[in-house]
């Protein structure tokens, strides 16, 4: 769904000079408690205020604030026409909440650029995390089995939504915050590049987990070490590294858990030796949820 829904109100003090093919526009537009929202994209624009100034064969946004997800959003730049619009448009937003992929919700600062036509654009910029919050029905493993689906293209897409490039580097705060009722002093840090289109995003990087305890498929667990790896160039794929700490019958059981999560491999070790079948009886448990899931 491309729709784009609206509301506020706008003043205008427009002159149009020259041939009608190509008209000189001179004047300001003034946006006044304006609000935006565009198809399934995860944010709107609310109380949005700016005065965008016109002249000749381009809109200069002279200042432009809003709230979006909690936080607040300036915008400067240009828009050039007519034929396909031309556009250097730069972004600052401060403490804002963006909930996806689903199950969470994540607050951000960020600084981003959206350049060129409405043909063929590029998104960059940086993107720093400061909180991570999870759905108390969320956990770790159907978070990551989730963002391992195939992104659901739209039925129609817009030629914008066809020539848009992501160039963005996401990176956790000295600080981040992971809140949620399924982990407990979880830190960790992430260093991720989004890079794809629209329809096919794709995330480069990795994500450090040192300590804390999270809930994997159902089951609560102590994290001695982990990395969450995002190495596959053609799709979002998350490759786990993680050695996770439990207790099966009074027994300390930790799972090392490696692989891609739609084909994970576990293994296991405990202090004092658990007979065999027990270990693998979880072993077995939790390669069945990670198959169920993907």
């Amino acid at each position: 769904d491309n729709a784009i829904l609206s509301s506020g109100s706008m003043a205008l003090d427009v002159s149009v000079r020259g041939a009608l093919a190509h008209p000189d526009v001179y004047g300001r537009i003034d946006l006044r408690n304006a609000s935006i929202n565009y198809g399934t994209f995860p944010n709107g624009i609310d109380n949005a205020n700016g005065v965008i100034f016109l002249y000749r064969d381009r809109a200069i946004v002279d200042h432009f604030t809003a709230q979006s997800g909690g936080g607040t959003l300036a915008v400067s730049g240009f828009v050039a026409f007519p034929g396909p619009a031309t556009f250097n448009l730069h972004a600052q937003a401060k403490d804002v909440r963006v909930r996806y992929p689903e199950g969470v919700s994540s607050t951000v600062n960020a600084a981003l650029t959206l350049t060129g036509t409405t043909d063929r654009s590029v998104l960059a910029g940086d993107v720093t995390v400061n909180r991570v919050g999870f759905n108390p029905r969320s956990d770790l493993g159907s978070i990551l089995a989730s963002a391992s689906q195939p992104a659901q293209a739209p039925a129609h897409p817009s030629k914008f939504q066809q020539g848009l490039r992501f160039d963005v580097r996401i990176n956790t705060a000295p600080q981040v915050r992971f809140e949620t009722q399924l982990t407990k002093d979880v830190r960790a840090d992430a260093s991720l590049r989004l890079r794809g289109d629209w329809t096919r995003p794709i995330l480069l990087g990795r994500m450090t987990i040192n300590s804390g305890e999270v809930i994997f498929f159902g089951n609560r667990y102590a994290i001695n070490f982990g990395q969450i790896l995002f190495v596959n160039t053609s799709k979002i794929e998350p490759t786990l590294n993680l050695d996770l700490e439990t207790r099966v019958e009074g027994i300390d059981v930790t799972l090392h858990l490696e692989g891609p999560i739609g084909k994970l491999n576990v293994s296991y070790r405990s202090d004092p030796p658990l007979p065999f079948a027990d270990v693998r009886s979880e072993e077995r448990r939790v390669g069945k949820e990670c198959r169920s899931r993907w």
